[in-house]
This record gives structure tokens, sequence and C-alpha cells, in this order.
């Protein structure tokens, strides 16, 4: 109950804040309505519907609207704003906080001088979000020197996105049609990414988005069908994430960078949100109730639902176990991740626990204490 609450209610607000921020950017309501909806039913979002940390994405989303609106109006409350929202993102996941990080990067390029006014603020604000995710640094670090645990660069090229993904798993017909409709409408008529429409500075910093969400989920470097990509069989072409891996804190600790397109929909729906808002015709309602169309019935649908059994279907075993004495229990056979999927049973291990409450060594999770592996090996 609690995991299907977070994820409808996390759907809801995600594309709720996208909505707001596309309505500001265009002026257009019906324009905002397909390029949040394109957004929210796209592969790209809804393939990371079982990952519940990347697919709550509303504070992520607000942190990013308000450094937009820094951008717009150089009013310093915004980044106070965003600085707040940064520090709840990181208390829910830090992967969004890197992405919160590389849209500022591309929001503020030309505004450099601006902050380097504001530096002062700058600190100010970077200082409350150290100080307020201490706690949690602090509890990572941890975990990564006891374990002596880092993600390899090998892990992170495993976890990338290979160029074939884009027609595979990540396939999003709505978008991908819509999209390039919106493209080749706006190089047809020769309109600039860029607007004066309600005092709209240019928007070249859409394709940033777009390109920055592309290019980071390839990894360290760039895979078609699983394998490195090289040419002449000998020289792979090496990609901004491996330096990014390297040189920035806490990019070690990431496991799959192929969760950057994240960005990559959401450039391009801001895309299609623009392109709707400069048709003019006398059927563009109609043409819009096509294109909304074509964004739900081209967009996904929660694929499985993994059913859970009520108390009352509970294995009896496990009310006798309640009342039993010792703490631990351990569960034989015991499962690892494989691909016979009997895995599974540890998740209902789990859930069983809650009636016994005693301490369970088995476990469903994607990331194990080297003992625990050991002992899983010898059992």
């Amino acid at each position: 109950a609690g995991f299907n609450f977070s994820l409808i209610l996390g759907q809801m607000l995600t594309v709720l804040v996208v909505y707001c921020w596309f309505l500001e950017i265009t002026k257009d309501k019906y324009s905002a309505l397909l390029g949040s909806t394109t957004f929210g039913l796209s592969q790209i979002r809804m393939h990371y519907f079982v990952h519940i940390h990347t697919f709550i994405l509303q504070w992520f989303m607000l942190a990013t609207y308000f450094i937009w609106k820094f951008r717009k109006t150089t009013k310093v409350r915004y980044l106070y704003f965003a600085g707040a929202l940064v520090v709840v993102q990181f208390w829910e996941s830090p992967l969004p906080v890197f992405w919160t990080f590389g849209v500022a990067a591309i929001l503020l390029f030309r505004g450099f001088n601006e902050l380097k006014r504001l530096w002062r603020h700058v600190i100010v604000i970077g200082f409350m979000i150290l100080l307020m995710t201490l706690p949690l640094i602090n509890v990572y670090y941890g975990v990564s020197k006891e374990f002596n645990y880092q993600r390899s660069i090998r892990d992170a090229a495993h976890f990338s996105m290979g160029v074939n993904d884009l027609w595979g798993t990540y396939l999003s017909p709505g978008l991908y049609l819509l999209s390039a409709i919106s493209i080749a409408f706006l190089v047809r008529k020769r309109i600039r990414i860029a607007s004066t429409r309600g005092g709209l500075a240019e928007m070249k910093w859409i394709w940033g988005l777009t390109l920055l969400g592309f290019v980071m989920a390839l990894g360290p470097g760039l895979k078609i069908y699983g394998s490195t990509f090289k040419i002449f069989d000998k020289i792979f072409i090496p990609m901004p994430y491996g330096i990014f891996y390297y040189l920035i804190p806490g990019f070690g600790a990431l496991r799959t960078p192929s969760r950057w397109m994240i960005l990559f929909a959401l450039g391009l729906s801001l895309v299609i949100a623009i392109a709707f808002s400069r048709l003019k015709t006398k059927f563009r309602n109609i043409v819009f109730l096509v294109a909304l169309a074509i964004a739900i019935f081209g967009g996904a649908r929660v694929s499985e639902a993994q059913k859970m059994p009520t108390r009352e279907e509970y294995p009896k075993v496990y009310l006798w176990l309640k009342d039993q004495h010792g703490k631990v229990v351990l569960e034989l056979p015991i499962y690892t991740a494989g691909t016979d999927n009997k895995y599974v049973a540890e998740m209902y291990r789990m859930l069983y626990s809650l009636e016994h409450k005693k301490t369970l060594v088995n476990g469903y999770s994607g990331f194990y204490p080297p003992e625990w592996q050991e002992l899983a090996k010898k059992l």
C-alpha cells in the first residue's frame, strides 16, 4: 500500500510540476498539457516505475524549475528555493541531484557573471546543502569504507545505455513521433528555439538539456547491442561520463548511467510543447486532440503488477513462528539474484517477517554486504 501510494502520488505530482513549468514557458495550457502528458507516459519514464526512487521526481522538477526562474528573473530567492529542494531530493535519492546540477550548468552557463555578483548567496546555499545532507553523506561514506565498496567503471559501462536501446528498452512511439513532427515544424517555419513570447529568453538550453541526457546515458564508452563499439575492432569511443566518473565526487557510487535518459525525454517533451504553442491554424483544436491521442496511445503502461498476499493468506507457519523462541530466522534454500526468478521468494519472506517480527538473514536487495554474500555461497 505504501509503495502504490508513493508510485501514484509521485506520477501525479511529477507531471503536475512539469505541466506548470511548461505552462509558464509556453503561456498555453494545451501545449503544456500535451508536453507533460507525453513525458509522463513515455516509455523512458514508465520504464522506471519499478525503481521508485527514479520515478518520484517532483522534487527534482521543482528544483530545476526554480533554477529556470532565477535564470529568467535573476531573483536570488529562487536559488534558495532550489537549494532547499536539492536537499529534499538528496534524502529521496541522490542521482537526480546530479541531474539538477547538470541542468543548472546548462541553464546558468550564460548567467555566470550574475552568479559571480551573488557569490555570497551561492556560498550560503552551498553550505546549507552540505550541512543538511551531511548525515546521509556520512552514512554512504561509512558503508563504502566499511565494505571497501565502490561501483567500478566497468559497472558503469555495463549499466549504460546502448544506442540500440533507443528503439529497444526506451522505445517511446508517442514521444518520438511528436518530437519528429515538432522539430520538422520548427525547422520548416525557420523558427529558432528562441522566443519573445512572455518575455522568454532564447531557449538553446533545451537542446543542451536533451543532448546532456542522451550523452550521459551512454556511460563511459559508446556501445551497441550490449558490446562496446570499437573502430577497427580496436579503438573504443570514450564518452564524457568516464571523465566525470573520476573527477566528480559521488559519481563512483552511481550504478546506472542509462537513467540520465529521463533528461532526454524531458527535453523532447518541452520541444513538443513549444512547437504546438507556435501552431497557428483554425484546426488547432483538432490537431491538439490527435496529438494528445498519439501521446496517450503511443505511451507506456504499467506492464506488470505483483499480487501481494493479504495477512489472511500468509502461510500458517509464520503465524506459528511468531510465538517461538529466538530472534533470528534463516529460511532455506536461500536465493540470490538470477535469471530463474526464484529470487522473488525472498521478497515474500521479507513481507512475512513483518508478521513474525524476527530478524531475517534472507533478503531482497540490490546491494549485499560481502559477509552476507559469503554466507549465501556456503549455504
